[in-house]
């Protein structure tokens, strides 16, 4: 082989591992969409030099599928996880690479909606790495935090509680402040399922105050906390009737939606969903007395509010009810009723019929 063989060769090894460096820093940050072309650079890079049976093109293949997931790329990210995986094993690599290998082929089945899947496997990556021993506690508390996610998305709340403040206490002790921002985060959303709002609230405010502070202030992590608290908010602003809640939803819900729009595809499930639920919160907080401008930016115009659906109006009389009535009192319930045409009619009609004699 000559020099210049030796040097072509050199070179290519280092821009796969600038690549892979760089995909994986910015996978990180919270900006998958800049992540899954650099990866894609790579891994192709990988299966070229070393071909497509080589552990090298395994790994190249795990990060590839990571970036896929946080774009929303289900089909596609459990296909090549599960392939990763799958060589892995052929290799018996039995180390960190296939931990991680496991938990993301897991997250693909949860993504995919595909709850069986991820919470069997799940379950054998928690009794894997219970095997292991101390080194692995940090590993098998996210395996218990994505076992909860899996259980949340099913509402089985009871189940889910347990498993988060055992992830938590080991998150707290190792001094793990993503991954206990990320556990933190999921209590919340428990919290929520099971109409805690307040706890749900305290619990996304942590978890937003650790992300702020480890990633900055406009990662997709970040976005998805800032969407649950002004969740909380909108709920505790609904029950108690409280403007300065709404308003803080939708300051919140407005920024999520920026900050999702800014780091994912437009047509990824977090935007479309956070895009909704701002047009809840706008609804809601023009409900109770907080006008708020809508379409800033992009997001599209509030939808006409339903008050029956939040806020008890009351009944309106019923026609038995009104033979007895004063026309006045009939005219005063009414009032307090979300009113229809036909009722508007028949208001209309009273205030003209003569008093009984």
């Amino acid at each position: 082989m000559s020099r210049k063989d030796d040097a072509d060769d050199a070179d290519v090894l280092l821009e796969m591992l600038r690549l892979t460096m760089s995909g994986r820093d910015t996978l990180a940050s919270g900006h998958p969409t800049r992540a899954l072309s650099t990866l894609r650079r790579k891994h192709g890079l990988v299966v070229k030099e070393w071909g497509e049976g080589s552990v090298f093109a395994a790994t190249s293949g795990v990060d590839l599928g990571e970036a896929l997931l946080d774009c929303g790329h289900y089909d596609e990210a459990r296909s090549l996880l599960t392939w990763s995986l799958s060589r892995y094993r052929i290799l018996r690599i039995d180390d960190e690479r296939l931990v991680r290998a496991m938990n993301a082929a897991a997250m693909a089945a949860y993504q995919a909606s595909d709850y069986v899947a991820a919470e069997s496997e799940y379950r054998a990556m928690i009794a894997e790495l219970q095997t292991r021993g101390s080194d692995y506690r940090v590993q098998r508390a996210r395996a218990l935090d994505h076992l909860a996610q899996v259980y949340g998305r099913q509402h089985r709340y009871d189940e889910t509680e347990p498993l988060l403040l055992e992830a938590l206490a080991i998150f707290q002790a190792e001094g793990n402040l993503e991954d206990l921002a990320v556990c933190l985060s999921m209590l919340g959303s428990t919290y929520f399922g099971m109409h805690r709002f307040r706890e749900a609230e305290a619990a996304h405010r942590r978890a937003l105050e650790i992300e702020e502070e480890a990633k900055g202030s406009d990662s997709v992590q970040v976005a998805k906390t800032l969407d649950h608290l002004a969740m909380a908010l909108a709920m505790r602003a609904q029950s108690e009737r409280r403007k300065d809640l709404a308003g803080e939803a939708v300051t919140l819900g407005e920024r999520a939606v920026r900050l999702f729009r800014e780091g994912l595809p437009a047509n990824h499930p977090s935007v479309l969903f956070s895009r909704q639920n701002l047009q809840r919160y706008r609804s809601m907080s023009a409900s109770i007395g907080m006008m708020f401008q809508s379409g800033r930016g992009e997001v599209e115009p509030a939808t006409t509010f339903n008050s029956r659906r939040l806020i008890p109006r009351a009944c309106p009389p019923s026609s038995k009810q009104r033979g007895s009535m004063p026309r006045r009192v009939i005219t005063q319930r009414l009032s307090g009723c979300l009113m229809t045409p036909k009722r508007r009619r028949f208001v209309s009609w009273v205030r003209r019929a003569p008093s009984p004699t």
